[in-house]
């Protein structure tokens, strides 16, 4: 379970037009350089601010056109996107006290932090207890990343970490996005403490279909359970709901930072997978996407399930099931790159 996003498919399909018009100006929102200046107030290092130039230009740290990210010191560390460019985060990787150190078993044994069980009975508390959580899942992305050492894994809707930080000691090169501070700061300690920094670089913001200030509610003892609403819309009416303003960003976005070549992507934002894709359509066609595992509950038998189908074939990646009919598929769908 990732960080939960809600909103309606059709409220996407409604903002088609506005969403047309904010793409006709995408290249002031994608220009940028690199700069290696401080902001003085946050003390956070901007790695890139957006200018006039050639949207389609992929510049890295050092000037070139290569994986930004490459560069020692921005592994390991957390970046977050804005429409002022891209910026290292220093304060999350600064935790408190009250981290709960933990350890995951198989199919690699490796480190990590979680909340107490009195924040996180679920996730955080079947790690404490048994050492796994979606354990099937993690097997079967492992036993595709073990015999893909040029694949990038990109794990969008973290939680604490278990995908990304198994796939990084097996040695692969991992992309971590989630929208909520607490699950970075985790994540952020699991890589440092157990030596993964150069395998891992962690973005906290939330996906979506526009770039704008979302909101996150998050409810008690549960934090895979945290959701996405406009600002406007979010409405504290339920017992153990507190509100917390992040950064949309578009998965296109990443393409600004990153060179990827091929990609194996877990994507867990339960209810907002289709509206994540719909703000992919770039990203798709520069990357060659092996494998996409996806939460599927939420679209079973409905539009929006036939707007994923629809948009993962055209972009050649098929279902593992032969029936059409998506209403009876599981819970999690994993689509494979068609062979011709």
């Amino acid at each position: 379970m990732g960080c939960l996003y809600t909103s309606s498919f059709s409220g996407f399909m409604k903002s088609r037009k506005e969403q047309s018009s904010l793409h006709v100006n995408n290249k002031e929102r994608t220009d940028f350089k690199v700069s290696e200046k401080i902001d003085a107030t946050s003390q956070n290092t901007i790695l890139v601010t957006r200018l006039n130039t050639d949207p389609d230009q992929k510049i890295s740290a050092s000037g070139s056109s290569s994986l930004l990210l490459t560069q020692p010191e921005f592994w390991g560390t957390v970046i977050i996107g804005s429409e002022m460019g891209w910026q290292k985060m220093e304060k999350f990787c600064v935790p408190p006290p009250d981290f709960v150190r933990s350890q995951l078993h198989r199919p690699e044994d490796t480190l990590i932090y979680v909340y107490t069980p009195l924040e996180d009975k679920w996730i955080s508390g079947n790690i404490i207890r048994r050492g796994i959580w979606e354990g099937t899942l993690v097997k079967r992305i492992h036993n595709i990343m073990k015999n893909e050492p040029e694949v990038v894994f990109l794990d969008i809707g973290a939680n604490v970490g278990v995908f990304s930080l198994t796939i990084a000691k097996l040695g692969r090169y991992v992309i971590v996005v989630d929208a909520l501070e607490g699950n970075i700061a985790h994540l952020c300690r699991s890589v440092q403490d157990g030596n993964l920094g150069s395998h891992v670089t962690i973005i906290h913001n939330a996906l979506s279909y526009q770039r704008e200030k979302v909101a996150l509610g998050t409810y008690e003892k549960n934090v895979g359970g945290t959701y996405v609403k406009k600002l406007e819309k979010m409405e504290l009416d339920k017992v153990g709901q507190n509100s917390l303003v992040v950064d949309a960003i578009l998965l296109d976005d990443l393409l600004e930072i990153f060179n990827i070549k091929r990609a194996v992507i877990k994507m867990d934002v339960e209810t907002f997978e289709a509206n994540i894709l719909k703000g992919a359509e770039k990203f798709f066609k520069a990357v060659v996407v092996e494998y996409l595992f996806i939460e599927f509950m939420s679209h079973r038998g409905k539009d929006s399930g036939d707007f994923i189908v629809d948009f993962l074939k055209n972009h050649s990646l098929v279902s593992e099931f032969s029936n059409s009919n998506h209403s009876i598929w599981p819970d999690v769908v994993m689509f494979k790159r068609a062979t011709s």
